[in-house]
C-alpha cells in the first residue's frame, strides 16, 4: 500500500470509494514508522485493511456502540470517525 502514488490514494470504483492514506502507530511502540491503511466504504460496508490498529480506531468502535450512537450506515461511521 505504501508505494501507491499520492495521486492513485482515492479513487471510485464499481460504486466504492478507495482511500489509502499513511497512518502511525500507537506512541507507546517502539517504532514509529508509518503504514498505511486502505478505506473502502460501499453504500452498505466500511472496510479497513492494513498492519497498524490505530488507537482512534478502537476508541471509536467503543464510541459507537454505546446507546444513542446515530451511525446507522456506512457513510454515517466514516463520517463520525473523523468529525464527531
Amino acid at each position: 500500500m505504501q508505494e501507491i502514488e499520492a495521486t492513485s490514494r482515492l479513487y471510485q470504483e464499481n460504486g466504492a470509494f478507495f482511500m489509502t492514506p499513511p497512518a502511525s502507530p500507537a506512541r507507546e511502540h517502539d517504532s514509529m514508522e508509518s503504514s498505511a491503511i486502505t478505506f473502502i466504504l460501499s453504500e452498505a460496508y466500511l472496510v479497513t485493511s492494513g498492519y497498524l490498529n490505530p488507537k482512534p480506531f478502537d476508541a471509536f468502535a467503543a464510541r459507537i456502540q454505546k446507546p444513542g450512537s446515530n451511525c446507522s450506515s456506512s457513510t454515517d461511521v466514516m463520517i463520525g470517525g473523523f468529525w464527531k
